[in-house]
């Protein structure tokens, strides 16, 4: 996501967002779900494109993660950042993936950050629409919880 996140086009690299033009008092950041999948395959093509034959180790998944949610707060310095993680297999029982972003989170020590963590879903694929409609309520809950937006 660092390479693209900025672009309006995520297959031009000239369609560059601009981040002055609009000010959200909240951003949410849900990632690192592909990541632990990739990182269970070690021949996939885009494993070896990033990582070539070992897998990053938890601290350097942190440390990146940490410097990702540092760019937001860079182009964002007022907002509530909510760090958000799931709802497949990421989150899934033993996951250590949960525990990275909380870890992150922890690190930056910004009171302004927070942590997440989507309930899983369980399945073999993407949520389906009413799992999705059941995630934005966990999320909506949560925003009310820290801050002062109401529905």
């Amino acid at each position: 996501m660092p390479e693209i996140y900025n672009r309006t086009n995520p297959s031009d690299s000239n369609s560059v967002w601009d981040f002055s033009k609009d000010k959200p008092g909240i951003v949410v950041i849900n990632l690192m779900q592909n990541d632990a999948s990739l990182m269970l395959q070690p021949k996939h093509a885009q494993f070896i494109r990033r990582f070539g034959t070992k897998a990053p180790t938890p601290e350097e998944v942190i440390v990146t993660y940490m410097g990702f949610v540092q760019q937001m707060r860079r182009h964002y310095p007022k907002a509530q950042i909510i760090c958000a993680l799931g709802s497949m297999g990421a989150v899934a029982d033993g996951s250590p993936w949960p525990g990275y972003v909380q870890e992150a989170v922890s690190r930056l020590q910004d009171p302004r950050i927070y942590t997440h963590i989507f309930d899983y879903v369980g399945g073999n694929g993407h949520p389906n629409p009413a799992e999705h409609a059941a995630m934005a309520k966990q999320l909506i809950a949560f925003i009310q919880k820290i801050s002062d937006w109401k529905d």
